[in-house]
């Protein structure tokens, strides 16, 4: 016996063990004494590394079933499902039952639970409940599809009229409402290509909805994809979901698999990409465009995409628009089911690391072309100062946020100094002092920093390319998505060893931006165009 598996209501059960670790973020109180997992975060984190073969492989499985589409799980996303960091936990787990030091792993997830109590772990009191936890995911998925429902029928009936002024036979961009994107053709993804190419149309995604769709649409080239939509298949979008099959989920890996599934079964998520789905394929059947580009992230309702259009034989070019990180494992080619069938024709990076990165993910040279990045203007050469504060840049998502946070306030005073800048779709309140200070500038129009910590922003990026310091915080058990290449070595700390990395010498990086990201040439995007 080498794991004791518990739920927090049974930790004062457990008489004897080496060592413990909870998957939660709150630890009992009775093991408050007791020898806790030394570096958790960093074995979970390289535990979470090891498993893109694993999720590539399930994903190609799982990916058969035709509703598979309406998740994320099955396409490895890993920004938009914890899955890999599941997986990471059960090789952690399989590794103390297999080791030698009595482990205590107290869990509450109830899938978890279940899945490394069947790979031989001793469980002492009861399991978590399962089925109150279900029942509540289930009804609420419910409530979540209406309420899609009803926003996108909405969005149907005010766009409709738009739909007879669109051109058949058009080149066109499928996009997200970007913040930064505007009615004059501007475009977050795309820059100032509506400009160069008069002729070329654009498309909103359907989660672009209420007033950002209505600052972008002008009906005579940009316009909405709800207009596409119909009254039926709206009121069909509560009964959607992705139900994998009785057999996958007895089989390996099952609790886990379930897991995901009823996670993503209770938010409407579902009956949107199945909205986006029906959507798309009724505009690509009444317009027949020439050529479709669209940022390519190779989810489900891209796939999708890719093989009706091929059917109706409209030329495909996938953006590879983001920076390329570490578990970008969406973009791989290894978890389509049906290997270039669902790939875009041509496939633009946004650079040298980006290109090499897929080629690394199993993309053949033949179908990539380096064509840059539009926003590579935001990547420039910062003011840098030894003495200045420490930036830290905060994640979107909060419970890594609240970590940062809490590890910069332990150090907060000489001879540190702390500036913190939250992010602007997650803000949140905290007690400032003379060291640690509220910042609402951007990186850049600073001119005194001494170093950047950051964690699953492009902050990070920024900070690395623009000559600072940087940090990468790793947090406790959660694995945040690094948005910087692989090939470069960045200093990592967690909440334990944060001060260490401060105190250490931290130099300059001296890299070049076009090493990273290219520029673009807006001619040889218009000729890409043109000769489709």
């Amino acid at each position: 016996m080498s794991l004791i598996l518990v739920t927090t209501e049974n930790v004062k059960r457990v008489k004897q063990f080496d060592y413990w670790c909870s998957v939660s973020n709150k630890n009992p109180p009775e093991l408050k004494g007791a020898l806790e997992i030394h570096n958790l975060s960093e074995k979970l984190e390289a535990s979470v590394a090891k498993q893109a073969d694993c999720w590539w492989s399930l994903g190609r499985v799982l990916s058969r079933s035709s509703d598979a589409i309406l998740a994320h799980m099955p396409h490895c996303t890993f920004n938009a499902s914890d899955f890999g960091l599941m997986l990471g936990w059960r090789d952690l787990a399989e590794s103390w039952i297999n080791g030698q030091p009595l482990v205590l792993l107290v869990c509450d997830d109830p899938w978890l639970f279940r899945e490394i109590l069947s790979m031989g772990a001793v469980k002492i009191g009861r399991s978590p409940s399962l089925k109150i936890q279900e029942w509540r995911l289930f009804i609420r998925g419910i409530f979540a599809r209406t309420k899609v429902t009803i926003r996108v029928l909405w969005e149907h009936l005010l766009t409709m009229s738009s739909r007879q002024n669109f051109p058949k036979k058009s080149k066109t961009l499928i996009v997200y409402g970007h913040s930064s994107s505007r009615p004059d053709g501007h475009d977050g993804y795309f820059g100032s290509l509506m400009s160069e190419e008069k002729n070329l149309m654009r498309v909103l995604h359907v989660d672009c909805i209420g007033s950002r769709r209505e600052f972008l649409v002008d009906r005579k080239r940009t316009f909405s994809l709800h207009a596409w939509g119909s009254f039926i298949k709206a009121v069909s979008l509560p009964f959607f979901n992705w139900s994998p099959s009785a057999k996958i989920i007895r089989g390996k890996y099952g609790w886990l698999i379930r897991r995901a599934a009823m996670i993503e079964s209770g938010t409407g998520q579902a009956a949107m990409i199945r909205w986006q789905q029906f959507c798309q394929q009724t505009w690509l059947k009444e317009t027949q465009p020439k050529l479709i580009l669209w940022p390519w992230e190779n989810h489900g309702w891209e796939r999708d995409l890719v093989r009706i259009s091929r059917s109706l034989r409209v030329s495909t070019i996938g953006y590879q628009h983001t920076v390329v990180g570490r578990s970008e494992w969406n973009y791989a080619c290894y978890g389509n089911q049906d290997g270039r069938a669902s790939l875009p024709d041509k496939i633009f990076t946004n650079g040298p690391a980006g290109l090499k990165s897929l080629q690394a993910f199993g993309h053949s040279a033949e179908f990539l072309t380096d064509m840059g990045a539009f926003r590579l203007s935001s990547f420039e050469k910062l003011s840098y100062d030894p003495e200045g504060p420490v930036f830290v840049a905060l994640p979107f998502e909060k419970k890594i946020a609240i970590q940062m946070l809490d590890a910069v306030l332990v150090l907060a005073g000489k001879p540190w100094n702390f500036l913190v800048k939250d992010h602007p779709m997650t803000p949140f309140s905290f007690l400032e002092n003379d060291f640690l200070r509220r910042t609402n500038k951007p990186l850049e129009e600073h001119v005194n920093i001494s170093k950047v910590i950051y964690a699953a922003t492009t902050v990070g990026l920024e900070s690395f390319l623009g000559g600072i310091p940087t940090i990468r915080f790793v947090p406790e058990k959660v694995v945040s998505n690094d948005p910087i290449p692989e090939a470069y070595n960045i200093l990592a700390a967690s909440k334990d060893s944060l001060r260490l990395v401060l105190e250490s010498k931290c130099h300059p990086s001296f890299i070049d931006v076009c090493d990273v990201f290219s520029k673009p040439d807006i001619k040889s995007w218009c000729y890409s165009i043109n000769k489709n």
